[in-house]
């Protein structure tokens, strides 16, 4: 994923304000480490069935979930009524870029 140099100036430029940098990481600290009443309101709804057909689509040049890890994740009891997985070659994490 190469970020245009104009690009990632203005991210730096946003990052530097007060406090915001704080609430970014912020956010992935709760998404990745949530505590036990988030996560006990989520579980059900993560860990329930897809009931419909589901394409995941994933880069094959992510550098965050590998195509293998995301592939794996896509077993199909968790998609009764079907999965399929499209790797895009050349595509990262942010495939629609």
């Amino acid at each position: 994923w190469d970020v245009p140099a104009a690009e990632l100036a203005a991210m730096r430029q946003v990052m530097r304000a007060p406090g915001v940098l704080d609430a970014a990481l912020g956010w992935y600290a709760q998404a990745l480490m949530p505590d036990a009443e988030a996560l006990a309101r989520a579980t059900p709804i993560v860990s329930a069935a897809v009931p419909v057909p589901t394409l995941g689509i994933v880069g094959a040049d992510d550098g965050c979930v590998s195509a293998e890890i995301f592939t794996a994740g896509m077993d199909a009891a968790s998609y009764p009524a079907g999965v399929q997985v499209a790797v895009v070659p050349g595509a990262g994490h942010f495939v629609q870029r």
